[in-house]
């Protein structure tokens, strides 16, 4: 098996976000989550080759992954992002409203929340995240989606390396 530098993959997504409005931050969170989501199934199955060039909707692949082992506490938060992100892009005034980040934070449940408050504690205590070039509010709803979405890309990936070894 290749090993996944799960690091440089949060890192990545870091600096994709650090220079996001809500439609970039939405459409490149995705992306590397997805790129995440597709690694863990491949990993998973005998002849990944066999879906490879398959178009499969986000739902579907998070459906696969689930059935890859990759467990049920992901999906509502992996499915909230995608709707979030199917509304978003789609909308001319595209900014996050307050509401839908509660509603965004409310779908982790008690396995996500420890990682959640990880982040915005690193953010209190060092205004920021290591990697960001901008200071980060919690209180800004583009800011707490950019936290959610390095919160379910760490637990993600931490995932795919477990299911993995």
């Amino acid at each position: 098996m290749n090993e996944i530098p799960f690091n440089v993959e949060i890192d990545a997504l870091i600096k994709e976000l650090d220079k996001q409005d809500a439609v970039g931050a939405t459409i490149r969170s995705m992306i590397h989550i997805e790129h995440q989501l597709i690694g863990l199934i491949a990993d998973q199955l005998p002849s990944p080759e066999a879906i490879e060039k398959s178009e499969i909707e986000l739902s579907l692949r998070i459906d696969l992954a689930l059935a890859c082992g990759m467990p049920p506490f992901l999906k509502s938060p992996l499915r909230a992002m995608a709707k979030l992100r199917n509304k978003i892009a789609h909308r001319l005034d595209a900014k996050f409203t307050e509401a839908e980040m509660n509603d965004l934070a409310a779908t982790l449940g008690p396995e996500l929340k420890p990682i959640y408050q990880t982040v915005l504690k690193m953010v209190a205590d060092h205004g920021g995240l290591e990697g960001f070039d901008r200071d980060y509010s919690a209180d800004d709803p583009v800011d707490r989606y950019c936290f959610l979405a390095v919160t379910m890309m760490m637990a993600i990936t931490s995932w795919r390396s477990h299911l993995a070894s």
